[in-house]
């Protein structure tokens, strides 16, 4: 998963990972905006061992079972699912302890389900009732919840991640409280992890606005360049407290403008980096030449991989929030199989140059996705040049548009 995730995502960004403990017992809790997809990141990013709940519908028969346990995954049962297993998850919350007590690190998506839009739901108790009781059974090492924001600038290919780690929570000092009045301890705790997960997150208060406030952000990426630090977070936290708390009137017209923004941009074949007033640095045309081979050799070495993974995504999904998670756990699985069947190939006709070719295939992918990106850049800024020298009022008129989508 790592080279896949490498490559299907154009930027990727981890803010505070060292306040994650890299030993001894972890709870993360985790926004969930993109399936099984998120899961796959944190085990990715963290490097080390993640135990963590998943829906119980996956683990039928025998073999789901073997394979997902293998896989370090524990299934909860939903009321809304499977009311007639609920008493199963008292087995599910001891091997969660379990996990804790051994010094383990388990990953809770605690708002219980996963959608795109970017809102922010309740959290349920269970992560509270785990700690507290494997606080109870005896766990005498620190135990500590960190809350963790998983944010998509797309879900799509070439999207930009990020991850946004906030202040360890430690809960030593339930320890007494929850011997004395369990049900007061759990929600206490619930509701300290709630102000902390908050801050963590992006999001605003009514889902419908989800589309515009993704807008925004990007805007604001492409404002802010190629790094990402705290006080940029904090700028993304503050424009969605904004859009928030926009009254019905003010959004619907706010949102056309926006509205009118994109159709433009689309309808000049122009991008939004192009009106930030930085230079947008580009590849000279002679170089994106000499380098076409190698893009068309990258394409052809790893493209049927990605296009099994997105057909079978096409095919299979009906729920948009499954669709990146799909499609990336697809494509890692067949490029994996493709890759084989190369060196196996390799094997069979002793050839020094297809052994070679499997092992730069990776790094021509990556090459081919940098050269796709460069050309997008320098014909998208090629027509923004050309609009400037025939159209330079319809300029004008869009970076006054944008200053006002920025500034609402």
């Amino acid at each position: 998963m790592t080279p896949a995730l490498w490559l299907f995502f154009r930027r990727s960004y981890f803010l505070d990972a060292n306040k994650i403990p890299a030993t001894g017992p972890v709870v993360i809790i985790s926004n969930h905006a993109a399936s099984f997809l998120d899961a796959m990141i944190m085990g990715v990013k963290l490097r080390r061992p993640i135990h963590y709940y998943v829906r119980s519908d996956i683990f039928k028969g025998p073999f789901a079972r073997y394979i997902f346990s293998k896989l370090h995954m524990i299934p909860i049962y939903s009321r809304d699912k499977d009311k007639t297993e609920l008493h199963r998850n008292a087995d599910s919350f001891n091997e969660g302890e379990k996990v804790l007590k051994d010094g383990g690190l388990l990953l809770i998506f605690p708002e219980g389900t996963s959608r795109v839009e970017k809102n922010i739901l309740p959290l349920k108790k269970g992560v509270s009732r785990i700690a507290l009781q494997a606080l109870k059974k005896g766990l005498d090492m620190p135990l500590v919840i960190v809350p963790v924001g998983i944010h998509y600038s797309r879900h799509a290919f070439r999207s930009n991640l990020q991850l946004v780690t906030g202040d360890p929570v430690p809960i030593d000092h339930y320890r007494e409280q929850y011997a004395e009045n369990q049900p007061k301890a759990i929600s206490q705790l619930t509701q300290e992890l709630e102000r902390h997960f908050r801050k963590v997150v992006l999001f605003v208060d009514q889902p419908q606005r989800t589309s515009f406030v993704e807008h925004c952000l990007r805007m604001n990426d492409n404002d802010r360049g190629r790094y990402f630090t705290m006080a940029d977070f904090f700028r993304q936290k503050n424009i969605c407290n904004i859009i928030s708390n926009l009254n019905d009137e003010a959004f619907k017209s706010i949102e056309q403008k926006q509205s009118n923004y994109i159709s433009a941009l689309a309808g000049y074949n122009v991008y939004d980096r192009s009106f930030t007033g930085k230079p947008v640095p580009t590849v000279p045309p002679l170089l994106l030449m000499l380098c076409f081979p190698i893009f068309g050799i990258g394409i052809m070495l790893n493209v049927w991989p990605y296009l099994v993974g997105r057909k079978t995504a096409d095919k299979k999904v009906t729920r948009i929030d499954f669709y990146t998670s799909v499609q990336v756990a697809v494509t890692a699985i067949v490029y994996f199989v493709w890759i084989l069947l190369w060196i196996i190939v390799s094997i069979i006709f002793s050839s020094p140059l297809i052994a070679l070719i499997c092992v730069m295939a990776p790094f021509l992918a990556w090459f081919a996705l940098w050269w796709a990106d460069c050309y997008r850049d320098w014909t998208y800024q090629q027509e923004f040049e050309k609009l400037q020298r025939d159209e330079p009022a319809k300029i004008l008129e869009l970076k006054t548009l944008r200053m006002e989508l920025m500034n609402f």
